[in-house]
């Protein structure tokens, strides 16, 4: 497994949805196997379409504690408070960085590994990450903010 960069198509495309039979052990093994190279790369977030799996999953550390949680068929459902910049940048495109604008806090409904519905609050750098891991999952890059 390998972090693809732009301008590879892979990146561009539009991610479907992990269905019921899609969790389980190979699942679990690319979950693993991405986990490997967010610690090997220092990043704090990785979607599967950054390593050419065309499914609606990404993980994403918490700086603060540092663990790393998959999200799978994420959907942001609520965006609340003024857009907030930050300089973000991103493993697919080494190198670059950029401000975008992104709001401050975010209500996200996801699966976990078991396929278990949850929901969740995010606000600061992790809604910025979770934000920024969604844009992947629909073929957004952080040079279409330009």
């Amino acid at each position: 497994m390998k972090i693809l960069t732009h301008p590879h198509a892979s990146l561009r495309e539009i991610c479907t949805p992990v269905h019921k039979n899609d969790f389980g052990k190979r699942l679990r093994k690319q979950i693993r196997q991405m986990k490997k190279l967010i610690m090997q790369y220092g990043g704090v977030g990785l979607s599967a379409p950054q390593v050419d799996i065309p499914l609606r999953f990404f993980i994403a550390a918490d700086p603060n504690t540092k663990i790393v949680k998959p999200f799978i068929n994420p959907k942001i459902i609520k965006k609340a408070g003024l857009l907030n910049t930050i300089n973000e940048g991103c493993l697919s495109l080494p190198g670059i960085s950029k401000t975008v604008f992104r709001r401050r806090q975010i209500t996200v409904s996801y699966q976990d590994l078991d396929g278990v519905e949850r929901e969740g609050e995010f606000s600061g750098i992790c809604g910025v990450i979770l934000q920024h891991e969604c844009d992947h999952l629909d073929g957004k890059l952080i040079i279409d903010y330009i």
